[in-house]
């Protein structure tokens, strides 16, 4: 597996949808490729997590800028490109991205990408 972020945006609105009061969304533009493996790999934005340098874990939000990370299957040599978007308190800093797919009977592994300050 291969991930790279392409963009971090700290929009102040996504369509209608506004951060709760205190939080902004962190939306992170990504491509993740099926480097080498042989199998699919699965492709779906709840796989990700945000954390931050207190170790509060953020979940993915349930909008995103557009176009919108998809899910499905990658097969070896494929990638995905899109956008997934988290809604992290406005003082959080020292943000690592987390790339795990949960799948019955298969370990993946997870990828981690540090994304600074």
């Amino acid at each position: 597996m291969a991930l790279t972020v392409v963009k971090i945006m700290t929009p102040p609105a996504i369509g209608v949808y506004k951060p709760d009061k205190g939080k902004v969304f962190f939306d992170i533009e990504i491509i993740l490729e099926n480097a080498s493996m042989s199998d699919n790999l699965p492709c779906n934005p709840l796989y990700f997590k945000l954390k931050d340098e207190e170790g509060y874990e953020y979940t993915t939000a349930l909008v995103s800028l557009d176009p919108a990370l998809k899910s499905g299957d990658l097969a070896t040599g494929g990638t995905a490109r899109g956008h997934i978007a988290f809604e992290v308190q406005n003082d959080a800093r020292g943000f690592t991205l987390t790339y795990e797919p949960v799948v019955l009977f298969k370990d993946y592994g997870e990828i981690n990408v540090s994304l600074g300050e």
